[in-house]
């Protein structure tokens, strides 16, 4: 049966995050992944199926598309489990009388899933902010609204009141589900949601992709997002991850001890919400030995996740991070997940391989998503050392995201072997489909001892102006480079509105209607008199470093704006960490430029911003935001 409850969307305004639709006893859960070619086909062409082969199973690790097709060859659907792997080293488990939903992961052997209802499968749960119905069964938290679940509903397992399993495919190291969900509070009610699984056998570590797609007729507000929702198997009752303002350099892991009492939820006071500031959180024995979830930065996720016991008998690790979203008739929602069992030390070398980040230091021994050209790098004792020439490349994660005016310095500490030579970096931005030495800046590195040389983008426009997403290395002539450490030095962050991404992961929206992207501006639409919107991004600014706001806009009517924020593990916005100014509603475009330093409490890591951009019934367009020196 479920904990979580149905929760009303003015409330998840009001108090963000606190009422996450958690479920104690039974939770949702949905996954997706590539395992075959991706169609370079615009949106809507038809692909055909795959057949099963090798070359679909090495498929690379990126978000998907909607013309992600499915793969493999159709099998028979059971009425038990289909799995992914050796059951006796590593097997992730479809359910296909629930609905394919993935309900097993076994590593050595050992069960690391809870799957004691339908609800605690691994899966995305998505919410209607403006829905409810009075939930079926006994149910401690009352009331559900539209709640698809691919596994199924709130009926016992015995029940087998499962979702319906639509197609089953699968080749030698993947596996394709399709399925109708069914509604949770419902007990036998088909939903308007179908969900289909994409899911990989990696080298270690299972990635999954889901896509949801709205095949009825009814409109769903936007709502909080299970995604996904994660249960754990009794006797993982450790709650590790990385909390800190220092991600990706191999700090050490922080373990949580928080319990749910009885009659909260995850977002409570004795179960907060945390920051993952490295995007992944894990459940483990007392060894370290369980399954760390790690989640991509990606549209509509939140940076805040649930992590802890819930209170039951036996208790339960539950994981979930957090997103917003609606979902019109038509519409699809996609996510990409990975799941990686064992040590947990070992896992986070993992993530850090599948994550992308801005700072590199290889101390965990791991290239962290760098690749190189031709010959093999490799890392030893925090150093990677790498071939380059001008036709060797060492070339990092293609999803960087890195805001060039936010982002003036990148820092080299490193040093050649044998002979001196030319470095060079080179990048690629939002805007570019292929490499340019024209987007490039070198220097001249010694073979001496290990140095910091630093690459100086200021002056170059098509960084300044940018969204940069993938750096490469590369030698005017042929040498070994040793690489202690890799730095883009931020100095700041910005949302330029350029990115579609920017506006689908906005959140908590009030009085907020139609925002939309144009030629780099935010429009949106104020109907009352207290509008406010939380932007996206899992921020690590030092507030020291980067006391100004500047803000671009244009209003048609108010007289004040405000900026609030928040830093450390604050789990809402108070007026002592926030700063009022006054607007002027001419419908022209003003730049205000706000010290923030006159503000006590802008101090430490600033986490997350909301802005409330005019107090009255307005247009409103934006043309940037950024924080900085």
């Amino acid at each position: 049966m479920s904990c979580i409850r149905k929760i009303p969307i003015l409330v998840l305004l009001l108090v963000p995050f606190l009422t996450s639709a958690c479920r104690i006893n039974a939770i949702p859960g949905l996954f997706s992944a590539p395992s075959g070619t991706l169609s370079t086909q615009p949106a809507g062409a038809t692909m055909p199926s795959q057949d099963q082969g090798s070359e679909s199973d090495m498929f690379p690790t990126l978000t998907p598309t909607p013309t992600l097709a499915p793969i493999g060859e159709v099998q028979p659907i059971t009425n038990d489990y289909a799995y992914l792997g050796d059951k006796n080293e590593m097997a992730l488990g479809f359910n296909l009388e629930g609905g394919g939903a993935i309900g097993s992961l076994l590593w050595k052997g050992h069960e690391l899933v809870d799957d004691s209802d339908y609800g605690r499968y691994i899966q995305l749960s998505p919410y209607d902010g403006d829905d409810t119905y009075e939930a079926l069964g006994d149910d401690p938290y009352g009331n559900f609204g539209w709640n698809p679940l691919q596994s199924g509903s709130k009926a016992p397992v015995s029940a087998s009141v499962g979702g319906t399993t639509l197609e089953f495919r699968r080749t030698d190291n993947s596996m394709y589900v399709k399925a109708l969900a069914k509604e949770w509070g419902m007990i036998d009610q088909d939903s308007d949601t179908v969900y289909e699984v994409w899911a990989f056998l990696r080298d270690g570590y299972f990635e999954v992709h889901t896509r949801a797609t709205h095949i009825g007729t009814v409109y769903h507000a936007t709502g909080p997002a299970e995604f996904p929702a994660a249960y754990f198997e009794f006797d993982l009752r450790n709650e590790f991850t990385y909390v800190g303002d220092a991600p990706f350099t191999g700090a050490p892991m922080d373990e949580l001890n928080y319990v749910n009492a009885p009659g909260e939820l995850p977002g409570d006071p004795s179960c907060p919400n945390v920051i993952t500031t490295e995007n992944w959180a894990a459940f483990a024995r007392q060894d370290q030995v369980g399954l760390i979830l790690a989640v991509p930065p990606q549209k509509y996720l939140s940076p805040n996740w649930s992590v802890c016991l819930l209170y039951n008998e036996p208790q339960v690790g539950y994981i979930s991070p957090w997103a917003f979203f609606d979902f019109a008739p038509g519409d699809t929602r996609e996510m990409t997940y990975y799941l990686i069992p064992g040590p947990i030390t070992e896992g986070r070398k993992i993530v850090y391989d599948l994550l992308p980040h801005t700072t590199w230091n290889f101390d965990l021994d791991s290239l962290e998503g760098w690749q190189a050209d031709t010959t093999p790098a490799s890392v030893d004792h925090g150093v990677s050392s790498v071939y380059l020439s001008p036709d060797d490349w060492f070339t990092s994660d293609s999803r960087l995201k890195i805001r060039g005016n936010t982002a003036p310095f990148v820092s080299l500490r490193a040093r050649t072997k044998d002979q001196e030579a030319t470095i060079c970096l080179e990048y690629l931005t939002l805007r570019d489909r292929s490499w340019n030495a024209k987007r490039s800046a070198c220097l001249d590195a010694s073979s001496a001892e290990f140095d910091e040389y630093v690459f100086d983008l200021r002056r170059i426009p098509s960084w300044k102006d940018s969204v940069v997403t993938q750096l490469r290395l590369s030698s005017k002539d042929p040498v070994w480079l040793e690489i202690d450490s890799l730095e883009v030095v931020l100095q700041g962050y910005a949302w330029e509105f350029d990115d579609q991404e920017e506006i689908m992961g906005l959140e908590d929206r009030n009085q907020v209607e139609s925002p939309t992207l144009d030629r780099g501006h935010l429009l949106l639409e104020s109907t009352g008199d207290d509008p406010y919107f939380t932007l996206p991004g899992n921020l690590s600014v030092e507030a020291e470093n980067s006391p100004k706001i500047e803000i671009r806009m244009k209003v048609s009517a108010g007289s004040f704006a405000q900026i609030f924020f928040q830093t450390g593990e604050d789990d809402g916005f108070v007026e002592d960490k926030s700063k009022v100014f006054d607007i002027i509603a001419d419908q022209q475009f003003h730049t205000y430029t706000l010290d923030m330093s006159t503000v006590d409490r802008w101090q430490g890591m600033v986490s997350r911003l909301r802005f409330d951009p005019t107090d009255a019934v307005a247009s409103i367009d934006i043309d940037y935001i950024r924080i900085g020196p």
